[in-house]
């Protein structure tokens, strides 16, 4: 078990190599389609997901990275490749916290609720007005922000953008 255990260590360690920030860098979508969990691996014939990188794929990478922290504040999230991506960054040991709008916790098709049955902490912003930001913060040092609704709809049909930087006034600014 701890061979195991050092065995997913080294592998994060090297996803996390490949995955870099240099100051700052834009997303946009919407993506062609939902990113293939094969990714260009995969060998089933009819297979209708994106094989090649995908705007949600990079974003996806990015939060990924997180080695200590994962800090989220989303009005939403109901595309079902960031809620598993999320859970899988918080079972890998990283501490993922994220606070949603309360409205929405409770709306059909949300996956806050199923994030939070897994062991996330999930607060709410208990109050009478949307929380409608979009933001993650890995490790204090990355921050990932813009219109981008964590969504199934925003990554396939809306014009949305992210912007990801390592510009240190801005992630202390979005960690008040």
């Amino acid at each position: 078990k701890d061979k195991d255990h050092k065995k997913e260590k080294v592998e994060k360690a090297e996803k996390t190599e490949k995955v870099s920030v240099s100051s700052s860098e834009v997303i946009f979508f919407p993506d062609q389609g939902m990113p293939c969990k094969f990714g260009s691996s995969c060998t089933r014939k009819q297979c209708d997901f994106a094989h090649e990188p995908t705007g949600l794929s990079r974003m996806l990478d990015i939060l990924a990275s997180a080695k200590k922290t994962l800090d989220i504040c989303v009005f939403t999230i109901t595309a079902d490749e960031i809620a598993n991506k999320i859970i899988e960054i918080h079972n890998s040991g990283v501490k993922v916290r994220i606070i949603t709008d309360d409205e929405q916790r409770a709306s059909r098709g949300s996956d806050i609720q199923r994030i939070a049955d897994e062991g996330v902490e999930v607060k709410d912003d208990a109050s009478k007005f949307h929380m409608h930001h979009k933001f993650a913060i890995v490790d204090k040092k990355i921050l990932v922000n813009g219109s981008f609704n964590w969504t199934r709809q925003a990554v396939l049909s809306n014009r949305e953008n992210v912007v990801i930087t390592t510009d240190k006034g801005l992630v202390r600014a979005f960690e008040k």
